[in-house]
């Protein structure tokens, strides 16, 4: 897998980006070359494996957890990966009570 690094006013990993300036929204966004990369590499492992293929995945999943929760300072089992921000969202606000509702 090619070593994408990302630079700070580089376009470099977004070369199919036509807009002159991309205001993120966290909807949809431009897929950078890695993300690209990665789904490539996942598809292509289901086409050749099929459901087989879904173990290493997973393992490569929780792998990333252990990272990003020392990267934070936290413990993996607190990390949540969700689909978009809409699920998360509703994840978090129904986890919850809010203040302002009667108890």
């Amino acid at each position: 897998m090619q070593d994408f690094r990302a630079e700070l006013g580089s376009r470099a990993l977004f070369p199919k980006l036509e807009a002159e300036v991309y205001a993120a929204h966290a909807a949809i966004s431009p897929h950078s070359l890695a993300v690209r990369q990665a789904i490539i590499e996942v598809t292509d492992s289901y086409a050749e494996r099929g459901v087989s293929a879904v173990a290493p995945w997973f393992q490569a999943r929780e792998g990333l957890r252990v990272k990003l929760s020392q990267l934070l300072g936290a413990d993996p089992k607190e990390l949540a990966f969700i689909r978009n921000t809409s699920e998360g969202v509703a994840t978090a606000s129904s986890s919850t009570r809010a203040n302002f509702l009667p108890t």
